[in-house]
This record gives C-alpha cells, sequence and structure tokens, in this order.
C-alpha cells in the first residue's frame, strides 16, 4: 500500500484556521469562502464528490472543495460511500453509520484492490472506474463477501485495477495501512531532517515510498545498530536478527561497544521509519531491519570483517528466518590478503536455496581505496617508495558472482574521490555532499550524523531500491535483479574515459559500473521483465607447461606485454551475465605493476586490473619478516572478474593480455594456469 508525501498539500490545507481544523480557501463572494478538502485512505484520485454548489472527481492530491456548513457525497463509480459534513479531512470511517467499522474497512479493500497503480506513485488512483457500475457490492457486506466479489471484479475485468497485481487486498492489511495513514496525520511527510537528505531527491524517491504492510526484510551485516533509535525500533525485526559478540549471544544487534555506530548509520539509510514526524526517512521506509552483527572494528570509516568468523555462514545463509530475508547489505570489505577465505560456496547456498529458490541479493561495497595510498611494505622499505591504488576487484566477496558491487558518487554525479574502481562494478549511489553535509542518516543514542559517506553510505541505498523492487515485483531471482540494474541504471558523467559501450548497446565503465541505480526505470520495467532462463556456465582453461628455461614467458618491464587468447565454441550460452578470470602460479617481483585487460569476442575491452594496483599489499602481507621489509619474488594467484559484457554474446576468442607497465628492473617469469569462467543464459 502506498502512501502521498503530503507535505506540501498538508502546507496549504493549514494556511486558514477553522473550528474542526484547517483548509486552503478563496473568497468568491457574498462570504462563501470555497475550502479545499482531502478524502484519504491514502488520498483517492478519481473519486466522485457532489456538495450543493460543487461537484466533480477528487484531483491526484486527493482534493475536493466545498463552501463552510455543505454537505458532501462521495461515489466510487454508481456506488455512493455515503453523505457527510464537508471537512478538510474525510476518510472511510467518516462513512461509517455504525461502530462496527465494517462498512469503512470494506472502503478501504475496495480503493486498495482496485488502484490502478499499486507500486507506482503514491496515490490510490481510481479513475478508470469513474463510471462503473457496481452491481450486486453492498458496502455493508462481509469480509468474506466483499473480498470474493472484488475478486470477481478483477477475474473478469482486465482493464480496471493494476494490470500487474490481481490479487485482493487482505482485510487486516488494508485496514492496518488506512489507520497508520490517519493516525499520523498531519504528520505524513513531515520527517525534519528530510529536506536535508538530498541523496532521495538525486535517487528520484521523493514520490516512491513502498508498501506499508510489507514483508520486506533486508539485513544489516555490520557492526551492529541501535535497535532502540526513535526512527528505527518501529522498523526493527528481532525474530530474524542475531548478535554473536554478546555473552550469551543475542537477538539484539545492538553493539557492545558504544563508539561502533556504523551499522546504525547504515541501517538509516536503508529504513528509517518514514512518515512518521521524527528524524529522516530510509531509502525503503517501511521495510523491515534485521541485524547482524558481525563486524569488528571501524578503521576510517571502512569496516574490516572477522574473516575466519563462521558467524558468516549464519549471516548469509542458515541464521533464524534467513528464508524471508530478500536483501543483505555488507557495507565492508575484506583485506586483500583473505582470498583463500571461501565466501562463494556461502553465496552459493543463498543465492540457490532461500526466498524459495529464488535467492537472496547481496550488496557489497565496492571499497574506499581509490585514493593513492602507500602500500603496506613501503612502511618497510623507505629506500623504494611506490603508491598504490585500491581496485574493487581485489576483494573477494566483491568480485563474485553473486555480488553486487556499488561505487559511490559525488552530489554531482562524478566519481567520489576514495571510490574503488573495478570491471566487477554493476552500479552507483551517492555518498559524497556538495555542501555541509554527506549522507544524513542516523546515528547512536537517538543521535543523527551529517557525515557519512564512502561506499557504506551507496551500498545501503541499492539496498533499500532493491527492497523497494522487490515488493513490486517478488517473483524476480537474484540474477533478475542484477540483469534489471545493469539494463535500467543511468550513465553519467559521459566524459569519462572510463565508459565503453558493449556490442548488446550497454554503458559499462571500471569507476560507475553501469550508472547510477534508477528505482523509477527499475519499478516500472520489473512488470514486465520475463525470468531469466536457467543458468548455465562455460570453463576454458590454459595450461601452461613449467620451463624454467622458457624465456617467452617473461613479462619485461614497460612492454606491450602477453596475450593468451580463449576460443570459446560451446553454444549453451546466448547472452553473458558475469565473467570471472583467475591466474594462478604467477611468479613477479613486483605484482604491483602488473595491468590485465580481458577483451570480448566482439571487440569490448575492460581493465580487470591498473598497474600500480595493491597486489603489493599482498605481498608485504605473505613476506613481512623481523626488521625492515626484504622485496624478493612473490607468487600471484587470484580471481578477477567483469560485469562488462551484459548480454554479449560469449563464443569466439576472449583475449587477456598481462602487462608490466612500469620500468623498474622487476619483471616477472613463470605462471601455471590461466581460467576463464562464463556465467550466461
Amino acid at each position: 500500500m502506498k502512501w502521498c508525501n503530503l507535505f506540501c498539500i498538508l502546507s496549504l490545507l493549514f494556511v486558514g484556521c477553522g473550528d474542526g481544523g484547517s483548509s486552503s480557501s478563496s473568497d468568491v463572494g457574498d462570504n462563501q469562502i470555497v475550502k479545499t478538502g482531502i478524502f484519504v485512505d491514502s488520498p483517492v484520485q478519481g473519486l466522485y464528490y457532489k456538495t450543493t454548489t460543487k461537484d466533480g472527481f477528487t484531483n491526484d492530491k486527493g482534493e475536493y472543495q466545498y463552501i463552510e456548513g455543505e454537505t458532501v457525497e462521495f461515489k466510487f463509480g454508481d456506488l455512493s460511500l455515503g453523505t457527510v459534513v464537508a471537512q478538510t479531512l474525510v476518510t472511510p470511517y467518516s462513512m461509517e453509520t455504525n461502530n462496527a467499522n465494517i462498512k469503512a474497512i470494506n472502503i478501504a479493500v475496495l480503493f486498495q484492490s482496485l488502484d490502478a497503480d499499486r507500486d507506482g506513485d503514491m496515490i490510490l488512483d481510481i479513475r478508470k472506474l469513474q463510471n462503473h457500475k457496481f452491481i450486486g457490492i453492498s458496502l455493508d457486506e462481509n469480509e468474506t463477501i466483499i473480498i470474493n466479489k472484488i475478486k470477481q471484479l478483477l477475474d473478469v475485468n482486465d482493464s480496471i485495477g493494476d494490470p500487474h497485481n490481481r490479487e485482493v487486498v487482505p482485510y487486516l492489511n488494508a485496514k492496518t495501512t488506512m489507520d497508520d495513514f490517519i493516525n499520523n496525520y498531519p504528520n505524513v511527510g513531515n520527517d525534519p531532517k528530510r529536506n536535508e537528505q538530498w541523496h532521495i531527491d538525486k535517487l528520484g524517491l521523493d514520490t516512491i515510498e513502498g508498501k506499508r504492510i510489507n514483508q520486506t526484510y533486508i539485513q544489516v551485516v555490520d557492526d551492529g545498530f541501535d535497535s532502540n533509535h526513535e526512527d528505527l525500533r518501529e522498523n526493527y525485526d528481532a525474530n530474524r536478527s542475531w548478535n554473536p559478540k554478546t555473552n550469551p549471544p543475542q537477538h539484539d544487534p545492538t553493539s557492545i561497544r558504544l563508539e561502533y555506530n556504523h551499522g546504525t548509520q547504515v541501517a538509516g539509510i536503508i529504513g528509517a521509519r518514514g512518515f512518521n514526524g521524527i528524524g529522516i526517512r530510509g531509502v525503503a521506509p517501511y521495510s523491515k531491519l534485521v541485524g547482524y552483527t558481525f563486524l569488528r572494528e571501524d578503521i576510517n570509516g571502512a569496516v574490516y570483517g572477522s574473516l575466519i568468523d563462521s558467524g558468516l555462514e549464519q549471516a548469509w545463509f542458515s541464521g533464524d528466518g534467513a528464508n524471508d530475508i530478500l536483501v543483505s547489505n555488507n557495507s565492508w570489505g575484506s583485506p586483500i590478503y583473505a582470498y583463500d577465505y571461501d565466501y562463494d560456496q556461502i553465496l552459493q547456498l543463498g543465492t540457490t536455496y532461500l526466498r524459495d529458490g529464488k535467492g537472496r541479493i547481496y550488496v557489497m561495497g565496492a571499497g574506499n581505496s581509490r585514493v593513492p595510498q602507500v602500500a603496506f611494505n613501503d612502511y618497510h622499505n623507505t629506500s623504494n617508495p611506490r603508491m598504490v591504488v585500491g581496485n574493487s576487484n581485489l576483494s573477494h566477496i566483491a568480485n563474485n558472482q553473486y555480488a553486487i558491487a556499488v561505487g559511490a558518487l559525488n552530489y554531482d554525479d562524478t566519481v567520489a574521490r576514495y571510490s574503488s574502481a573495478g570491471s566487477n562494478l554493476l552500479v552507483s549511489a551517492y555518498a559524497q555532499g556538495n555542501g555541509t553535509s554527506n549522507i544524513v542518516t542516523t546515528d547512536k543514542n537517538n543521535q543523527y550524523s551529517i557525515g557519512f559517506n564512502g561506499t557504506s553510505a551507496a551500498a545501503p541505498q541499492v539496498s533499500g531500491i532493491i527492497g523497494l523492487v522487490l515488493e513490486a515485483c517478488p517473483n524476480l531471482t537474484y540474477r533478475d535483479v542484477k540483469y534489471l540494474i545493469a539494463t535500467t541504471s543511468k550513465k553519467i558523467d559521459v566524459t569519462n574515459p572510463t565508459w565503453v559501450k558493449n556490442s548488446a548497446n550497454l554503458w559499462h565503465s571500471i569507476d560507475y559500473g553501469y550508472g547510477v541505480i534508477d528505482a523509477k526505470k527499475m519499478l516500472e520495467s520489473c512488470k514486465n521483465h520475463t525470468t531469466l532462463s536457467p543458468l548455465k556456465e562455460i570453463n576454458a582453461t590454459i595450461n601452461i607447461p613449467w620451463n624454467s628455461e622458457d624465456t617467452n614467458l617473461t613479462f619485461a618491464n614497460s612492454s606491450s606485454g602477453k596475450s593468451f587468447d580463449f576460443n570459446i565454441t560451446a553454444n549453451d550460452i546466448t547472452k553473458t551475465e558475469w565473467v570471472g578470470f583467475t591466474l594462478n602460479n604467477f611468479y613477479h617481483w613486483r605484482p604491483g605493476d602488473l595491468e590485465i585487460t580481458l577483451t570480448s569476442p566482439s571487440g569490448t575491452k575492460t581493465e580487470l586490473l591498473q598497474t600500480g594496483n595493491a597486489l603489493d599489499e599482498e605481498d608485504a602481507m605473505q613476506f613481512e619478516i623481523d626488521g625492515p621489509y626484504e622485496i624478493r619474488e612473490s607468487t600471484v594467484s587470484r580471481r578477477l572478474s567483469s560485469q562488462a559484457f551484459y548480454d554479449e554474446n560469449p563464443y569466439g576468442i576472449w583475449k587477456v593480455t598481462i602487462s608490466d607497465k612500469v620500468d623498474n628492473g622487476k619483471d616477472g617469469r613463470y605462471l601455471s594456469d590461466l581460467k576463464l569462467q562464463i556465467i550466461g543464459h
């Protein structure tokens, strides 16, 4: 069910004063003041009204006009709802003739079930039924009879109601939605800090609020969140939350450490309660927030998990109520030396079995390592300093086929200075403000933060939007969600040289993925989306014989590099969704000097890894010795991936090119094998 953003409407309604409330008005002479009232369950458009002097249909704000003292009759088609004294706010309860409220609830069920766009804008649109004859329907009938009659009406007449949602709204849901809206009047739309949430407007969410009665469970895997925060507690779900960091473990995800507020900020972006007269609104303001307290430390806004903790299996797959959770938000990253930890197996289980086989959606921050930083080993080797740039493709949790890696944007739609680039990026959202505030969100102890940023702030925006989309289109699989993001996101910063157009006419960038997420387009597209056909996989391997005398495998400094061709001849896949590339046992004196590119048979070229990358950080972690750091030859085995090839036909020659771009006397030799993995349908 939907709410209208009535902040502007209500400000008009409360300009004047009157005995029974206030309304906008105008003098039409002879002291007759024309006033404007509103009919709400949620505001109803297309409802006929008639007073002694006025008649017509309620507008797209649910408004009607009257003169003080008149009565007004409302009709839904030829079905009279009743006659009451005209006033600022009229609700289905105003039409009630007894104390049982049967008529009021029946009106709510009728409006909500026959709304022309139940998951689009926030108005109950019944204009298609302005002249409808409701034969045999009485508003005083019991629940079973009225529901059956509405169902029959929907079954025999495809031109009325929402063509994508033909179910009758359950009695209790309709009543609760109506009650909540009326009880919050006049605070509807009046979240005091909403005007500071520029990201809501930039994302086009000002009129997209989602269903008020829903089962949209969105998980925050983080350092916990303040479940008793004034703007979170109404949406907090205790049954599916878990905190293994307490002794004994408990359902409340609130961190035992007061300084751990990262998860509280993430949770507010996703699901701070909206339209309650408090604080802010979340991207999905009626979602159910599920907490899993997993993280241990917060480092400059980038939070790292306990990588050997079995808690990830519980968080991502096997925890209480796991099947109900639609989206898992992970605004944290893993150090690149954590490659060996088998995240993929857990994510595969979650995308295969959860949501009744449709798969949970896993959203990951791309990382905040774009700004050049001194590599770990440089602290030990001051005689040979160099700068490195982080790449999201070095994060194993963000570059697998199941994850949605999210980059961070400035207010002006350019890449944030810290947002890690990577061919594994799927999409971007906002983080860095244009003035005094970044992302305004909740903070611990009923406080609010104006400084939250990073991909930690961008990822929960995407999680919230995915929650809204799954409310509207609950049968989407995790692959459908990724596909819709790739095909509906908005290209930005169009002069950025990293944009590459693939052969399916989709634009991808290692800075932005497919661009900024577009909630409206996703909601529109999901209703007509056909579920992707079953997933298929192609694997190819190039084995390289070991020969210490073979100089053909030498990767010389400042050279054009060496290319390796994978010839894909199978015909199982016609549309690519994800490509993985793995190199094993690559010996190199300084792997951070490497650049690796991948070119598809259609000629689409993407950069899997840029020179000056952070692989030397892995080298440092593996070979650190007591005293000054010793530069020595190291072995690289790593998977990289790309989202750039969506919808391309994968057949033909895929070319991987490996180059050493730095002339520093440190080259590489020996490579045991290369692997290419293509996922598609």
